[in-house]
């Protein structure tokens, strides 16, 4: 009866382990031109917590694995990585401001000790938040394509299938340029006049 007893609670053991197994899939976005200093959400991460206890996170790691090394956004170019729960404004999971290493295959790990990170059963989401500084130059880019969730001391790797690969973030200026140059003339002193007309052409930026 004790072996008998046993061999269940190990089934029954079994089972909840798999029953409670996290995946985790990225949420589609669609690839944009961000403008230097900008708020980027960068990746949006949904998971769902089955029937039993919460789900507790204990790390975060991403990574810029843009395909051309030299134009990753790294991590001198970044003022800090933000993890939040639900929404871009919901709790705050983890802040850091040293992204050194998001350009390389180490990565940045948002670790303990971590806030909002316990998770009933339900369906989930994190946004992981990129604010860039001003001064990242123009035509960087940032790929959040490695990211990894921990759960206890289990290393869970987000699924890219569903959203077709991660979104991609080009930083962009306004395009500036002159503008027909104006007809000469006489001027005299002290007058103001028409010298030049500089033209910006911001289409290609989202209105910030």
């Amino acid at each position: 009866m004790v072996r008998l007893n046993l061999i269940l609670a190990l089934a029954v053991a079994g089972q909840v382990g798999l029953a409670t197994t996290p995946s985790f899939f990225d949420v589609e976005l669609p690839d944009e031109n961000v403008a230097p200093g900008a708020l980027v959400i960068a990746q949006v991460v949904g998971f769902t917590v089955p029937s039993g206890p919460n789900l507790v996170i204990a790390a975060i790691k991403v990574g810029n694995t843009y395909q051309t090394v030299s134009e990753r956004v790294g991590g001198a170019d970044v003022e800090y990585i933000e993890v939040r729960r639900n929404s871009e404004t919901g709790p705050t999971v983890k802040r850091v401001t040293t992204a050194t290493g998001l350009e390389t295959s180490t990565g940045v790990t948002l670790g303990t000790p971590l806030s909002n990170n316990s998770f009933a059963p339900g369906a989930h989401r994190l946004y992981v938040l990129v604010k860039l500084k001003s001064a990242v130059s123009p035509g960087k880019k940032l790929q959040l394509g490695g990211t990894k969730i921990t759960v206890g001391a289990t290393d869970f790797s987000v699924n890219y299938t569903v959203s077709g690969g991660a979104a991609i973030f080009t930083v962009r200026i306004p395009d500036a340029s002159f503008d027909t140059a104006p007809p000469g003339g006489n001027v005299y002193r002290g007058q103001r006049f028409l010298a030049a007309r500089i033209v910006l052409d911001a289409k290609d930026l989202p209105f910030e």
